[in-house]
């Protein structure tokens, strides 16, 4: 019986998500990298007009700023869903339970996301 508290204690400790080199959060930051990343290469070979003309520097900056900011607004969101989400859900149809499924899944993690990318977008600028 003690084993078994233990073994539990101990995988709750490695998977313990409020540290901020957790495993969330690196994901957190590679997805938010990659998409970095896709930006720039975009908007380095894009021919149109509309498009802000990105130097190399700026870019550079970018890349090396912008994901561990982001992602840690991504980070936040996920903690905050955790805090806040519903035990339960009562809607009306199929359609609304799908919506709120996929608001409860992923909408605090991009709404922290876009909040910290709106922020390093002025501060960059």
């Amino acid at each position: 019986m003690d084993i078994k508290r233990e073994e539990n204690e101990s995988i709750a400790e490695s998977t313990d998500i409020t540290s901020i080199l957790s495993p969330v959060y690196i994901k957190y930051y590679f997805i938010s990298l990659i998409f970095m990343f896709v930006i720039m290469v975009y908007s380095f070979f894009s021919s149109n007009p509309e498009i802000p003309e990105i130097g190399f520097w700026k870019g550079l900056l970018i890349l090396i700023i912008t994901p561990p900011i982001t992602a840690l607004g991504a980070f936040i969101g996920r903690l905050f869903r955790d805090y806040t989400r519903p035990d339960f859900i009562l809607t009306s149809g199929a359609g609304d339970t799908f919506k709120t499924k996929l608001f409860w899944s992923f909408g605090p993690q991009l709404i922290g996301w876009f909040l910290t990318l709106l922020v390093m977008d002025n501060m960059i600028r």
